[in-house]
Order: C-alpha cells, then sequence, then structure tokens
C-alpha cells in the first residue's frame, strides 16, 4: 500500500555492532525555564550551559547530542515529582528546580525513522552509507501520545560530513511484500522508513560544544 505520514521521531532498533540493545540511557538537564517542548523520539543538543535543548539548527546540519527519551521534573499542577515522556516547556515545572531528561546517547546505536516525502519519492538503496537530515517541520510532536514528530529529511541526503545521522538500512527491502500491508514499508512510494545511525554526534565529533 501507499505509505502515509505518521511520523514518530527516532526510535531505536538496534545496534551497528549488533549486540544486544540495552536501551541504556544517560542522564542530562533540560534548564527549568525552558519553554520549548521537547518529544519522546525528538533530537536534542547539548548547550554551552551544561543543559540539553530541542534540536532545530538543521540546515547543513548541527552536532546533536542524542535522542530525547523522557524526563521528570517537579510539578506545579500536581504538587508532586512526576515522569513524562515528553517535556512541555517551563510553565509546570516548580522554580529553581531540576528538570532530570534522559537521552538515548549510545555511539552504536540505530534509529528507526520516517521520511518526511518532501522530495515526493522514497529513500532507497542508493542512499545507503550517505548523510541525512533530520526534519522538524513535517509535523509537531503529539501532546496526547507525547510522541515526536521529526522525520528524514529526504531532501538532504549526500556526503556532507556535518549532517547527524547516516542512512544505513531500508527496512523495506529487507522484508519482501511487507510494503503491501505495513505503512512505512513500501519501498515504491515517499514517507518510507530508513535506519539511521548517529554521523555528527556528540561522543563522535572532534569538535565541543
Amino acid at each position: 500500500m501507499a505509505n502515509v505520514l505518521a511520523p514518530f521521531g527516532f526510535a531505536v532498533a538496534r545496534r551497528t555492532d549488533a549486540a544486544s540493545p540495552n536501551y541504556i540511557q544517560s542522564h542530562r538537564l533540560i534548564s527549568p525555564t525552558n519553554n520549548h517542548s521537547i518529544f519522546f523520539g525528538d533530537v536534542v543538543v547539548s548547550l554551552s550551559t551544561g543543559f540539553i535543548d530541542l534540536a532545530t539548527v538543521v540546515g547543513g546540519g548541527a552536532q546533536i547530542a542524542g535522542v530525547f527519551v523522557g524526563c521528570e521534573y517537579n510539578s506545579v499542577s500536581q504538587s508532586r515529582r512526576v515522569f513524562t515522556n515528553h517535556y512541555s516547556g517551563s510553565s509546570d515545572v516548580l522554580a529553581n528546580s531540576t528538570v532530570d531528561a534522559y537521552i538515548i546517547d549510545d555511539p552504536a546505536a540505530v534509529f528507526l525513522a520516517q521520511t518526511a516525502g518532501t522530495s515526493n519519492n522514497p529513500i532507497g538503496l542508493t542512499a545507503i552509507g550517505n548523510n541525512v537530515n533530520f526534519n522538524t517541520t513535517a509535523a509537531s510532536g503529539n501532546a496526547l501520545s507525547g510522541l515526536s514528530g521529526m522525520t528524514v529529511d529526504d531532501n538532504l541526503v549526500n556526503t556532507t560530513a556535518t549532517l547527524p545521522f547516516r542512512v544505513i538500512g531500508i527496512p523495506g527491502l529487507d522484508v519482501p511484500n511487507l510494503g503491501a500491508s505495513v505503512n512505512g514499508y513500501d519501498t515504491t512510494t515517499r514517507f518510507n522508513l530508513v535506519l539511521v545511525a548517529f554521523n555528527n554526534q556528540d561522543y563522535k565529533s572532534l569538535t565541543g560544544i
């Protein structure tokens, strides 16, 4: 069937070294005054302040920290410390308290993501080995599910060294005929799924923050 746009951000799929994924999460901090919404599966960057924030600078690519998978903070509305799979901004955060964030930053992590479809063409076999950007404009995050709306930017797949991800697989090509019944696995239409690994990421770059 033809794929439809239903983004979910970047979801951990496996590791590049074929070892069993342990889904280990690194602990980082979000500034309690940060007003950006950050959803499960969103790409995040390290700031010079030591905090992390939503990655919004795309263009030619930017060094990224990892993929956001949740946070906990002292909630004003609930009068307790809460865990949530997305950060909705500072309005509910108790003043001067911490926002503990968790990210996937394992250099060997492999992520599954949907393409934005802006080129009207699927990302195909020839893209494997190329670098690729993420897209923050195809859809916003879902406040109900907490899932990211980020996608892979199929308009920016090339050899540029500063792009944040590298294409390492096309799932629809690995499982023949699955595209006829599962969204994203049709390799002949746009919005197909791709597997990507970190390229320009904090632990893989010689450039500091």
